[in-house]
């Protein structure tokens, strides 16, 4: 059964061969960030472990999808997921990519205001965030990103101390409130 239906899917247009032996993946980037994102929603929410949260890299374009999906979840989901995000970064302290990645996706979650998320958010070292419309209102201290996408967000109600952004991405539609962070490269996305 198991071989007919691996045959099966072979022909299946949305998959194609991996490089491992009688795996399959999406071919497309954003179906897979599609997929990984409700994966990701589901499974932090219900508090199980996620090996690719600990082994993976969430980049930029994964955060951007998975961002659209947070904001259509239920109020309840969102609040378990930023809840479980929350506690791991709390207890964590191995050497793995868990902490980078659950505070990538938990900054990116404040793309919508959630009733238990914390108002603020300290000594994080995060590699990637993506933030878009009204982001909510919370501190930042001592946060470093390496790659902030800001565009087409506004950060009137964020306040940023001792913050640091290497590369911050805004366009015309960006706005920041009363602080912002310090920017080492500014790159301004053109309406072409």
């Amino acid at each position: 059964d198991i071989g007919k239906l691996r045959h099966k899917s072979g022909s299946f247009a949305l998959l194609e061969n991996d490089f491992r032996e009688g795996f399959r993946r999406f071919p497309h980037t954003e179906i897979k960030h599609h997929f990984l994102s409700r994966a990701l929603l589901r499974l932090v929410a219900a508090a199980e472990p996620t090996r690719f949260l600990r082994r993976g890299v969430v980049m930029s374009d994964l955060l951007v999808i998975f961002g659209e999906h947070f904001l259509t979840c239920d109020d309840t989901q969102a609040n378990t997921f930023v809840v479980s995000l929350q506690k791991a970064l709390d207890r964590e302290a191995s050497f793995d990519r868990l902490t980078d990645n659950a505070a990538s996706l938990l900054l990116t979650s404040l793309t919508r205001d959630v009733v238990e998320r914390r108002a603020i958010f300290s000594d994080l070292h995060v590699s990637n965030v993506v933030l878009f419309g009204d982001v909510s209102d919370c501190t930042l201290e001592r946060v470093e990103i390496q790659r902030l996408d800001a565009a087409e967000a506004s950060l009137v109600d964020v306040t940023f101390n001792s913050c640091r952004v290497v590369n911050l991405h805004v366009d015309g539609t960006t706005r920041f409130g009363n602080s912002a962070p310090v920017v080492h490269r500014l790159h301004v996305k053109s309406a072409k």
